[in-house]
């Protein structure tokens, strides 16, 4: 009887001291941070699992914004990705022929350095050959660029058509001249019906085409307008060199 029990002793001794050995012979493997598989059987794998922190592998990368990856693994690739906000891949292109300011500089087509080598921006629009030189569908006065020019603020109420011998420029009915704001318009013939030159201004303030209502020693005179480059007044008078409101703008007074 004493032998089996000192027999089951041993074995049990045996199968305890076998158990303890064969747990630390099988304690969890490291997790490899690049093979797929939750290797340590916690639950996480690869650069999920926090034992791969500080792998090389896992260190989150700088997000390339033009090679089409997810290069930090935050689920937005390239110009998506929110890193690449001020990528200059990522900025909206000028396009340099729409007449429209495409990536919101505040410049429009030629206007955007960013169109300083497109074609259409080498040639300057001449402005008086019936040519689109800038190539951007508009061609002398109808482009924009030539909004400016003397030729053609000739074709449209500016100031050098507001004078009494400057052409028709406005629709039917209406007159280029300048208003009671010093604002140069085209205004109905109405404001043109009465009063005469270097003579009283009609009852509503209204004066000879090329001429505006001037409050001379406190009468309201017709007087012609005039400028540097139309230096002419109607019936010998002559032109003053006093800017009355509007820059490069005078009135013409009898001698």
């Amino acid at each position: 009887m004493r032998k089996n029990i000192y027999f089951m002793f041993i074995v049990i001794f045996c199968f305890h001291f076998s158990a303890c050995e064969t747990n630390e012979n099988n304690a969890p493997p490291d997790e490899i941070c690049n093979n797929q598989l939750d290797d340590d059987g916690d639950g996480d794998m690869d650069c999920l699992d926090t034992d791969c922190a500080g792998a090389t592998i896992c260190l989150v990368a700088q997000e390339n914004c033009t090679n089409g990856t997810d290069d930090d693994f935050d689920g937005d690739v390239d110009c998506n990705d929110a890193d690449c906000a001020s990528a200059s891949t990522c900025q909206l292109q000028e396009d340099c022929t729409n007449r429209i300011d495409d990536d919101g500089d505040g410049n429009a087509d030629c206007d955007d350095t960013d169109c300083a080598g497109a074609a259409n921006c080498q040639t300057p629009e001449n402005c008086t050959n019936g040519i689109d030189d800038d190539g951007d569908g508009n061609a002398d006065c109808d482009d924009t660029d030539c909004a400016q020019t003397v030729g053609c603020l000739q074709q449209v109420c500016s100031i050098y058509t507001v004078f009494y011998d400057s052409p028709q420029v406005c629709d039917n009915g209406h007159i280029c001249g300048v208003d009671l704001d010093n604002v140069i318009l085209c205004m109905e013939m109405s404001f043109f019906s009465s009063g005469t030159f270097y003579g009283d201004c009609g009852a509503n303030w209204e004066c000879p085409k090329g001429s505006s209502c001037f409050d001379v020693e406190m009468i309201p005179l017709c007087l012609p307008l005039c400028s540097n480059d139309h230096p002419s007044c109607p019936l010998g008078g002559t032109c003053m060199n006093e800017e009355f409101g509007i820059p490069g703008l005078y009135a013409c007074l009898m001698d």
